[in-house]
């Protein structure tokens, strides 16, 4: 059989075109700058702190993030700022779809930068309220935000990103969250 050379040409072609389709995440951000991105249908870097991990909805995939009455604090993503980027982070891009079951929602995803050696030290704490944001009721909508962090952030400060309930009671939910650098 003379195709037996080909053969191997075939599977490398097949794979590299499966890898090219699956390496695709939809972010907008340039792949250099990308710090973290979860789907949530993997928990790489992201802490478990309470059952807010859901099947209910999801943007892609099957799972999402959510605050309700029951669940205060989503699960949050945790890291130290030197060890995302070695380059001092002066902007941090944040991107993500959020969901939102009744008008007026308080919930918020919020962005802190904390001393890990003092836990009441807050470097840096800032916030979008998702219902300011989301106009529509139980629709997926795209929120953007660039968040300048001050000067004093060390590469040994904490970066948190999480969903806060605020005042919401009714389900808000999270998925497809972006995080890069936007220097």
């Amino acid at each position: 059989m003379r195709l037996l050379p080909f053969y191997p040409l075939l599977i490398a072609s097949s794979c590299a075109g499966l890898l090219v389709s699956c390496s695709s995440r939809g972010t907008t951000a340039n792949a250099e700058n990308v710090l973290s991105y979860n789907d949530f249908e993997s928990l790489e870097g992201w802490i478990p702190s309470n059952p807010s991990l859901t099947t209910a909805k999801a943007h892609s995939g099957r799972h999402s993030i959510m605050v309700d009455n029951n669940v205060e604090y989503s699960m949050s993503y945790t890291s130290i700022v030197g060890k995302v980027s070695p380059m001092r982070i002066k902007k941090l891009g944040l991107s993500a779809w959020a969901l939102v079951t009744d008008q007026g929602s308080e919930a918020q995803l919020v962005v802190e930068v904390k001393n890990p050696a003092d836990s009441e030290q807050k470097i840096f704490w800032e916030s979008i309220t998702l219902g300011n944001e989301v106009k529509g009721i139980n629709q997926w909508t795209q929120i953007r935000k660039t968040f300048v962090l001050p000067e004093s952030v060390e590469p040994t400060h904490e970066l948190r990103v999480y969903m806060w309930r605020g005042g919401a009671t009714p389900p808000v939910f999270l998925d497809d969250v972006l995080i890069s650098r936007a220097d």
